[in-house]
C-alpha cells in the first residue's frame, strides 16, 4: 500500500471515529439534559419510524410521473407484503411473562423514590396501568390483527383507483395469477385484498412457496448487525433507558431492551389511533438506533450485504419476466394482472435484482452517522402493506415501458434509460432475463 493511499485511509477511519464520538457525546448530552417536563403522552408527533414494523401512510402526498404519450396498460405485476400482524409464536410466553415482570420492577422503581425518574407522571401512569392485549396467544401467532385488515381493505381501494382497466375483468385464473405465501397473516391479507377489489368471495389463487424458498434462508446470526450492538452507542442507550426506568444498580440487557422497543411498535400498529406506552421509554434517536439495526440485519440476511442474495430473489425477476416477454410479444390470453403476496424478505431480494436501494457504500455497524441518508430503509420502503408494482405499457409507436411503483412512489431503478421509476422494457429485459434464465428452483 503506498504512503498516499495509507494517509487516505487513516483520515477516513479517524473521521469515522470523530463521528462516532460526536454521537456518544450527543447521546449523553440528551441523557443529563432530558427531565420530566417532557411527556410522550402529550407529543402532538411522536415518531412512528419502526423498521419492518411500520405501519403504512395512506396519508402522505404522492406525485406520480407522467408517462409517455398514448401508452396504456396491458399488464400489472405486483408483490403486496401482508398487513399487520400479530406476534410470532416464540414472542408469546415473553409478551406474556417476561414483559409484565419488567412492568412490576418498573412501577417498584418509580414508586421507591429513590432516584430521580426521567418518566413524567402522565407517562409511568400509562406504563402501570398497560395490560397486554388478550388476543396474544399461540393460537393467533402470526394471525392478522384487525388493523392489519383494515389497511389491506383501503389498499385494495388504492390498487383498484390507480389500476383500474386492468381491474375491470372478472376474476378467473385466466386474468388473474395469484400466489400467496402460506402463513395466515398472508394468506388473510390475500382474501381481504381479493374480495374487496372483486366485490365479492374468492379463494381461488395458489398457496404456495413460489417466493423465498426455504433453501434460501441464510442464518440468522449475522456477524454485523451484531458488532453494531456491541458498539458504544448501542451501549449507551441501554444504560441510558435502564436508568430512565430505575434500573440504577443493574442495568437491563439488549434483550430486555429490544422487548420494550418491539411492545411499543406492536401497540402503535396494533392500536392505530393510539400511543403505546412503552414508547415512552425512547427517545427518537434510540428508536433510530433500532432502525438501524434492523436495517443492518435485513441487508445482511436477503440484500446487498450478501453475496448470494440474489439466489433468493430470483424467483420474483422469473416470474415477472415470464409474463412480461409473453405481454411483449403480443402472445393472446395472457392475465390483465399478477398479484403475489408474501413477506418482507421477497422485497429484499426483489431490490436486488432490479438493483433499486443501492446505496454506492456498504452499510456496516461502523457507519451508522454517515447512513443516515441511505437508500435502504426499511421504514419507507417494507412497511406492513407494503408493496411494489411493475408495469408493463404498451404504445401507440411500439414503444414499451415498465413502470416501477414503491409503496404508491415512483421507484428508483438504477438502469439504462429509467427515469423516475419508468424504464424501456429492453433495460428491464437485460437486466432480468439473466437472473431468470439462472434461477434454479424446483
Amino acid at each position: 500500500m503506498n504512503l498516499s493511499l495509507r494517509i487516505g485511509v487513516l483520515i477516513v477511519l479517524i473521521f469515522l471515529a470523530i463521528e462516532s464520538s460526536f454521537s456518544i457525546y450527543l447521546l449523553k448530552q440528551n441523557r443529563k439534559s432530558q427531565n420530566v417536563e417532557y411527556c410522550y403522552a402529550n407529543d402532538p408527533s411522536p415518531s412512528k419510524r419502526f423498521a419492518t414494523k411500520t405501519v403504512y401512510d395512506f396519508n402522505k402526498n404522492i406525485t406520480k410521473p407522467t408517462l409517455p404519450a398514448k401508452c396504456k396498460p396491458v399488464q400489472l405485476w405486483s408483490v403486496i407484503r401482508h398487513g399487520v400482524r400479530l406476534q410470532e409464536t416464540e414472542e408469546v410466553l415473553i409478551l406474556q411473562n417476561d414483559l409484565p415482570k419488567i412492568q412490576e420492577e418498573i412501577v417498584k422503581n418509580y414508586e421507591k423514590k429513590t432516584y430521580k425518574s426521567r418518566l413524567c407522571e402522565e407517562d409511568f401512569n400509562n406504563i402501570k396501568n398497560w395490560k397486554l392485549d388478550p388476543f396474544v396467544s399461540f393460537e393467533t401467532a402470526y394471525g392478522l390483527a384487525d388493523s392489519g385488515a383494515q389497511q389491506v381493505t383501503e389498499l385494495a381501494d388504492h390498487f383498484r383507483r390507480d389500476y383500474s382497466s386492468l381491474f375491470d375483468f372478472p376474476y378467473n385464473e385466466d386474468n388473474y395469477v395469484v400466489h400467496s405465501f402460506v402463513d395466515p397473516c398472508v394468506t388473510k391479507t390475500c382474501d381481504i385484498f381479493l374480495d374487496r377489489i372483486f366485490n365479492h368471495s374468492s379463494r381461488n389463487y395458489k398457496k404456495d412457496s413460489l417466493i423465498n424458498d426455504e433453501r434460501f434462508r441464510f442464518p440468522m446470526d449475522l456477524p454485523e448487525p451484531n458488532r453494531f450492538l456491541e458498539s458504544p452507542m448501542i451501549q449507551e442507550m441501554i444504560l441510558d433507558v435502564s436508568e430512565k426506568l430505575g434500573y440504577i444498580e443493574t442495568p437491563l440487557n439488549w434483550t430486555s431492551v429490544k422487548l420494550l422497543y418491539d411492545m411499543c411498535r406492536y401497540d402503535n400498529a396494533w392500536h392505530l389511533n393510539e400511543l403505546s406506552p412503552w414508547c415512552a421509554v425512547f427517545t427518537t434517536e434510540q428508536k433510530n438506533l433500532f432502525e438501524y439495526h434492523e436495517d443492518l440485519f435485513c441487508y445482511y440476511e436477503y440484500g446487498y450485504g450478501n453475496e448470494t442474495a440474489i439466489d433468493a430473489g430470483c424467483t420474483t425477476a422469473k416470474s415477472m419476466m415470464y409474463y412480461f416477454m409473453k405481454t411483449a410479444n403480443n402472445e393472446l390470453n395472457q392475465p390483465k394482472g399478477i398479484l403475489i403476496f408474501s413477506h418482507r424478505a421477497t422485497f429484499e431480494g426483489l431490490f436486488v435484482s432490479l438493483n433499486a436501494k443501492r446505496d454506492s457504500y456498504l452499510l456496516t455497524a461502523d457507519n451508522y452517522e454517515y447512513a443516515t441518508d441511505r437508500k435502504w430503509k426499511t421504514t419507507d420502503d417494507i412497511p406492513f402493506s407494503g408493496h411494489v408494482t411493475a408495469t408493463f405499457y404498451s404504445c401507440d409507436d411500439n414503444e414499451k415501458y415498465v413502470q416501477f411503483i414503491i409503496n404508491e412512489e415512483p421507484l428508483e431503478v438504477d438502469l439504462p434509460g429509467c427515469v423516475q421509476g419508468i424504464c424501456p422494457w429492453q433495460s428491464v429485459f437485460n437486466r432480468l432475463k439473466p437472473i431468470a434464465d439462472n434461477c434454479v428452483i424446483d
